[in-house]
């Protein structure tokens, strides 16, 4: 007897893309704005495209981001106990939901395009006394909480 196991929320989410259709593409990602992340950021990407997130297909829209920090659940009630965000700085405060962007590595390399869902300012407080328990810096997870610039 085979077991079979599911994805946390039921199926598992996979968001990668081929390196040869990345590379032939690289050319139409041109029109899009670039935001270079760090190396936590594209932690986070692999672990979206690669499925360790399931069943999150992006970083956390303003929503879901309060109802995680809130309710260590998403919307639908999936558990999940950390917001996933993308932190940009305050020159991409400007961007419009529906734009594109392509994530870029400091190695100059892209590794994701994202379409703008929300854009918004999390209550880092208020998430480091929820999800940590507290606002000591000495906290790492604080720590790196409150290194991030705004999120989206």
């Amino acid at each position: 007897m085979t077991e079979q196991y599911l994805a946390h929320g039921g199926a598992l989410v996979n968001r990668l893309l081929s390196p040869v259709f990345v590379e032939e593409n690289n050319q139409r990602l041109l029109p899009y704005r670039f935001v270079t992340v760090d190396e936590w950021t594209l932690s986070d990407i692999d672990c979206i495209g690669i499925g360790a997130f399931s069943p999150l297909k992006g970083f956390l829209t303003e929503s879901e981001y309060d109802s995680v920090v809130e309710h260590m659940r998403l919307p639908d009630g999936t558990v999940w106990p950390v917001p996933i965000t993308l932190a940009v700085s305050k020159e991409f405060s400007n961007l419009a939901i529906g734009e594109k962007l392509v994530l870029r590595g400091e190695d100059g390399k892209n590794y994701a395009v994202l379409t703008v869902q929300d854009v918004y300012q999390p209550d880092k407080k208020r998430e480091a006394i929820q999800v940590y328990k507290t606002t000591d810096l000495a906290h790492p997870g604080v720590a790196k909480l409150y290194q991030r610039p705004l999120s989206m």
